[in-house]
């Protein structure tokens, strides 16, 4: 049976090409409004979730924290992939793609699962673990931002578990997205 625990999530990255991943979940881990979640099945990390109560200001809160490795990470991403500037710039004025019609949700940041074990509920799990942890932290809703095109399956397993389509929406690049949301439970 798989387990869900929030964990401190240990990495033997090599390249500096993972820094800024490396970065991303020790702070995901560390930060006082982040949550990490790992699941386990036979003894093996599986599945990983990250999100926070604090989406506003979180990848310029990233950048303050670790400052030299943030911009060590993001120069030699810039130097392989000039193009990359205007995205890396609006990350820092990143808000969360919140809904425009409330305050107060917790985001979702990120869902793995390793393909090799889908369908054992693990996916579920760790979402409804996370869906709890936000709500003891009073969230008054939970949401995520997924891909609109070529993703029917991640939407399918949102809507199955109780997340309904809040909006739609293009970035900048011209990606279409689609956010889910689940409100709070009513005691």
């Amino acid at each position: 049976m798989p387990s869900i625990r929030q964990h401190s999530l240990a990495f033997s990255l090599r390249s500096w090409d993972l820094t800024f991943l490396k970065l991303l979940y020790r702070f995901y881990v560390q930060g006082e409004t982040e949550i990490a979640l790992a699941g386990e099945y036979n003894g093996q990390i599986v599945a990983t979730l990250l999100g926070t109560t604090r989406p506003q200001g979180f990848y310029k809160r990233l950048a303050t924290r670790y400052f030299p490795l943030f911009a060590i990470a993001s120069l030699k991403s810039l130097l392989q992939q000039p193009s990359i500037f205007p995205r890396l710039v609006r990350a820092l004025f990143y808000r969360g793609d919140a809904p425009l019609s409330a305050t107060g949700g917790a985001l979702l940041a990120s869902v793995c699962v390793d393909p090799g074990i889908h369908g054992n509920g693990i996916g579920t799990r760790i979402v409804e673990a996370f869906e709890s942890e936000m709500w003891k932290r009073g969230a008054k809703f939970v949401y995520l931002t997924t891909d609109f095109d070529n993703n029917q399956d991640t939407q399918r397993f949102y809507e199955k578990i109780g997340w309904s389509i809040e909006s739609e929406f293009s970035t900048p690049e011209g990606r279409l997205m689609r956010r889910y949301w689940k409100m709070r439970p009513t005691d």
